[in-house]
């Protein structure tokens, strides 16, 4: 089975645009380049790919079983991921991820939150680059970031809508969601706007954090749906400390421990990932370190999270809520 996908424009706050890739399940398997992810202005891409030093023999070796604008062949209702991603990483760079739910049967929507990923190009090849205010946000002031969280909320709650209006109205995409099938997958600030939304709504069946900012949230709220909680190498208190600001590092052991506490969390450390690695960023600069994918540690436990299994692999250990393995 292989992927296909649509690019749709929503308008967001104050009127402002943000973009959509809507990955679906096709029966032939395809190899295409890396850069079709960008078929609206390769050139451009090409261009800012290497204003943040990508080599241009990287994105051109790499591939992805992707074709875009594919026609629908199974039209069945199916369960659906939505992503957001890192703060500053488009939204199509967790290709490891989006292809292993489409071969599972989801569909994948992937949000591009213009106003803070590094450059996104709209359907009309308008580009548009980071805001400055985030290019130069103070990641110790949990003001600011809490800000940013917020505009992530309000871009996938507007996703959420925007589905049950496809599902209604669309040519394409008419009768495809099992609306009570969403799962809420967010990265870094992504997972933190997942989270906190899974505790103001009832809309997703399970939310999974990527190595979510955890120093975001308000933990002592209640869930109302199951978490997985991937967490990075660096787990416990003790760990971050020495790679964080203090108040930072204490502000999310302290959250990580409170999560703990719910009975639908469930926290599993991916053994010698770093942050970036639950993205294509391992890929597209090669920090994959020898003998290790990482990419398929993270399937294996998410698989495991959705099929209720204890895991096997010394790959990963599940952590307690002080982020010690167990």
């Amino acid at each position: 089975m292989g992927s296909s996908r649509f690019i749709k424009e929503i308008e967001g706050e104050e009127g402002k645009r943000f973009i959509t890739s809507i990955y679906y399940p096709v029966k032939e398997t395809t190899c295409s380049p890396y850069l079709n992810l960008y078929e609206q202005d390769m050139t451009e891409a090409i261009t800012q790919f290497q204003r943040i030093g990508l080599e241009l023999d990287t994105l051109n070796q790499l591939n992805v079983s992707f074709q875009n604008n594919s026609p629908i062949q199974i039209r069945v209702k199916r369960s659906c991921v939505i992503l957001s991603p890192g703060i500053g990483i488009d939204r199509d760079m967790y290709t490891y991820l989006i292809e292993w739910f489409n071969k599972n049967g989801y569909i994948v929507i992937t949000i591009g939150h213009v106003f803070d990923t590094l450059f996104t190009i709209m359907l009309n090849q308008e580009l548009f680059l980071q805001e400055e205010a985030i290019t130069n946000l103070d990641y110790s002031n949990f003001e600011s970031l809490h800000h940013v969280v917020n505009r992530r909320k309000a871009d996938i709650l507007l996703v959420l809508k925007a589905i049950e209006s496809w599902n209604d109205t669309d040519s394409d995409l008419k009768g495809l969601f099992d609306l009570n099938q969403i799962v809420g997958v967010g990265h870094s600030i992504g997972g933190a706007a997942m989270i906190t939304l899974a505790q103001e709504l009832s809309s997703f069946k399970s939310v999974i954090s990527l190595d979510g900012s955890l120093h975001l949230i308000h933990s002592s709220q209640k869930l109302q749906a199951p978490l997985l909680q991937l967490r990075q190498q660096a787990s416990s208190f003790e760990e971050m400390k020495y790679e964080w600001q203090m108040d930072i590092a204490q502000a999310f052991a302290n959250n990580q421990a409170e999560l703990a506490r719910q009975n639908n969390v469930l926290a599993i450390k991916i053994k010698q990932a770093d942050h970036l690695a639950f993205s294509d960023f391992p890929l597209l600069f090669r920090t994959d370190r020898e003998g290790v994918n990482i990419h398929e540690v993270i399937q294996e436990a998410i698989l495991l999270f959705i099929e209720g299994k204890e895991s096997k692999s010394n790959r990963m250990a599940v952590i307690d809520a002080e982020g010690f393995e167990l």
